[in-house]
């Protein structure tokens, strides 16, 4: 049985005081940022423009965000990132991230004691980690 991923962007409008749905499109023949949104967004998409990093790389984009956030550019946007991945197969999966040296999960800070196997976690490098020593993984690639 074949798949296709969608993606919806929720947005609240205050005025109309209702919720509007939209379906974005959707690539499924290469890595790429579908959206940036929030109330940083402009600051993320000017440091896209002016980064020499690889253009539609995840990694490029993830950089930009991570020196955004902390940057402090936008004065709404702050806390650890918050990313989710999307394969081909399966359901998407939340990623742990090591952020100011210290493990965050769906945004919420994780102590000594958790199960860290459930998770690919990731540095601010956007590389992958060990959570346990907070140390990019001997095999993981350097960026």
């Amino acid at each position: 049985m074949k798949s296709r991923f969608r993606l919806w962007r929720t947005r609240y409008e205050k005025n109309g005081r209702l919720w509007k749905n939209e379906e974005l499109p959707v690539e499924e023949a290469r890595s790429y940022l579908a959206a940036i949104d929030g109330s940083g967004a402009a600051h993320v998409r000017r440091s896209l423009s002016d980064s020499q990093t690889e253009p539609g790389t995840s990694r490029g984009a993830f950089r930009v965000f991570f020196d955004e956030l902390k940057l402090g550019s936008d004065p709404l946007s702050g806390g650890a990132p918050q990313l989710v991945g999307m394969w081909r197969i399966g359901p998407g999966r939340h990623f742990g991230m090591i952020w100011n040296r210290k493990r965050y999960f769906c945004g919420t800070e994780v102590r000594i004691g958790t199960d860290f196997d459930n998770a690919f976690w990731f540095n601010e490098k956007f590389e992958r980690a060990d959570a346990r020593t907070l140390s990019r993984l001997k095999d993981a690639k350097e960026h």
